[in-house]
């Protein structure tokens, strides 16, 4: 077992849940290992004492006297060799057929909990990591990487168990038949331990190139499927089927090596086993021929042989198959294992439950994405309670991070930002985002009725409250044309509606929500004309009821905040109402005179 296989991986603990059944699954091994030994021994009694006439010796000549069979003849013999078969036989399916609905019942569990649990991971993960990972990728990892730790358990736990078992059980019973030629059996097993080592690190590189390769391409197809607009807009579907037909035979070459180096191991497995069983049957043929051993004693050998080999051959098979697995349960750890998520405080402050809208503070704060590239540099800044702030700026100048770091989906690396005097890493993550409600560039519909997407913060509005945030966002007169009306379910992502559309109902589900503070990034990109003054007036009726922090580029949109900000390289360079800003003649000015040509037109 290679080293990444020590049991502090993430993905060992959902084996360790199962550890009861294991337990269970160990005691049935038992009684497994010991019918495969004993199955063969009614073939001796059939051909040496049934058919051949011999007395029965040893142990069980003892056992039939003492249960009063020793006078059965020989066709009670054979009657009793295939009964004792029968019984043998039947034990083996019923343990073994319990050993693998058990596990089958414990794999299913573990990957539905693993699942489950990468799910829960990536919605907690900061935004920092989903920026840096492709959703393709990490949906491979919940749909294809899951089912590894499944894999790689029986590969580790089970199945070796019952190998380990069966082989020590028909060893001692093989060794009771023949020391000599036990022994002989037995010299195979340095040789395949040699196999395994030479094969099992290239069998892992192989499976991590094929895994590689799978999940590019899958993201690429992800990729493609939410753009279908833009490639047919360009007339890019041959560039696109191209690059996903090298992708595809990228992948068939990469699965295609990760299964000859499978093959290869497996057929040098299979050589040595065979030219084991090869001398066994020459030197096992001479000892009859010579009298020193009986024929029905030379067929059981060769059934134990056969035993040895094929289960020599699954360890063998476990050990490729496990060492296939790593390379997922690598991907797998990268996720469960991530600390790249925003930490929830040890005892969090809690907030007075109410809908005053709340002072926000940020003191010196610096962000970044990565490492020693700070996008915000010490901004310090006051939003009174209630105030309509804008924040205005060039692209990149960090408005958007600004906004991550409010809802605290990215936490800074200095400096901080307080909540009516508390530092939000201090508030419990449920209680901080419950108070800001927040309206993106790209707003994002859920699979379902109009009316659910506009709850979507608060599941338990009535219909009133629904139609009259619908209303205020101007969504509800086109709402009312739909053939279902609010019950109308949107499609993937909103893809039913218009740009326009999308963002009344993310507006209207904004102001649905119980959120005492707003957050609107770009709220008024997708709108025309109309629609921007409907905003408009939204924020004028907002004024002083919530705290509203608005990003935006269109300056018509913001002239109805009590403040604007302008920011500049992640720094703040004015700040004042638009005629102040205005009349300063600064950066903010320069963004007017692009926009407008006068007051009037504006």
């Amino acid at each position: 077992m290679s080293e990444r296989a020590d049991r502090s991986r993430p993905s060992w603990r959902y084996p360790r849940r199962e550890t009861r059944r294991l337990v269970g699954i160990a005691a049935l091994t038992v009684v497994s290992s010991a019918a495969v030994a004993l199955q063969p021994l009614p073939l001796k009694l059939l051909v040496d004492n049934g058919i051949g006439g011999a007395d029965v010796q040893g142990l069980p000549g003892q056992l039939l006297t003492a249960v009063g069979l020793g006078d059965l003849g020989q066709r009670g013999l054979v009657v009793l060799a295939g009964l004792l078969a029968l019984v043998t036989a039947l034990t083996f399916a019923a343990v073994t057929n319990g050993i693998n609905w058990q596990w089958e019942s414990a794999g299913q569990r573990m990957v539905g909990a693993v699942m489950s649990d990468l799910h829960a991971v990536l919605l907690r993960l900061s935004l920092r990591f989903h920026q840096s990972h492709e959703v393709g990728d990490l949906m491979s990892r919940v749909q294809w990487d899951s089912s590894a730790v499944y894999t790689a358990a029986s590969s580790v736990l089970i199945a070796p168990l019952m190998g380990a078992l069966t082989i020590a059980a028909v060893s001692w019973s093989a060794w009771d038949q023949s020391p000599s030629l036990t022994l002989v059996v037995l010299a195979a097993a340095p040789a395949l331990a040699g196999v395994a080592t030479y094969f099992g690190p290239r069998l892992e590189a192989r499976a991590a190139a094929s895994r590689a390769a799978q999940s590019e391409m899958m993201s690429f197809v992800t990729q493609v499927v939410q753009t279908v607009p833009l490639v047919q807009s360009y007339t890019a579907e041959s560039r696109n089927l191209d690059t996903f037909r090298t992708l595809s035979d990228r992948t068939v070459v990469a699965t295609r090596f990760s299964a000859f180096v499978d093959v290869l191991a497996q057929s040098v497995g299979l050589l040595i086993t065979n030219t084991g069983f090869a001398l066994v049957l020459v030197l096992g043929g001479r000892s009859v021929a010579n009298g020193s051993m009986s024929v029905g004693t030379l067929l059981v050998f060769l059934a134990y042989v056969t035993t040895l080999q094929d289960q020599a051959e699954t360890l063998l098979g476990l050990h490729r198959t496990y060492r296939s697995s790593v390379p997922s349960l690598d991907r797998l750890d990268a996720v469960l294992g991530s600390d790249d998520y925003v930490p929830e405080p040890t005892v969090p402050v809690e907030r007075p439950r109410t809908n005053a809208p709340p002072r926000i503070t940020v003191e010196e704060l610096t962000a970044e994405y990565a490492p020693d590239r700070p996008v915000l540099r010490d901004l310090a800044l006051e939003i009174a309670p209630g105030e309509i702030l804008a924040v205005v700026g060039p692209t990149g100048a960090g408005k958007s991070t600004l906004v991550a770091a409010l809802t605290r989906v990215i936490d800074p690396r200095r400096g901080r930002i307080r909540l009516d005097g508390v530092d939000l890493r201090d508030l419990a993550l449920s209680d901080l985002r419950s108070t800001f409600a927040v309206v993106r560039q790209d707003p994002v519909l859920m699979p379902l009725s109009i009316a659910d997407n506009i709850a979507y913060g608060a599941p338990n509005s009535t219909r009133a409250e629904i139609e009259a945030a619908a209303r205020a966002a101007g969504a509800d007169a086109f709402i009312r044309e739909l053939a279902d009306g609010y019950e109308t379910v949107v499609g993937e992502r909103g893809a039913s509606l218009s740009g326009g559309q999308r963002q009344r109902l993310a507006i209207a589900r904004a102001l649905c929500s119980p959120a005492s503070a707003l957050v609107l990034d770009e709220p008024t990109s997708a709108l025309d004309a109309a629609s921007e003054q409907l905003v408009v007036d939204v924020l004028r009726a907002l004024a002083g009821r919530r705290t509203v922090v608005v990003i935006a580029h269109r300056l018509t949109t913001v002239r109805a905040a009590d403040r604007i900000v302008v920011l500049d390289h992640g720094r703040i360079v004015e700040q004042g109402t638009h005629r102040e800003l205005t009349d300063l003649g600064g950066t903010y000015a320069r963004f007017r005179s692009l926009q407008f040509t006068d007051d009037d037109h504006a």
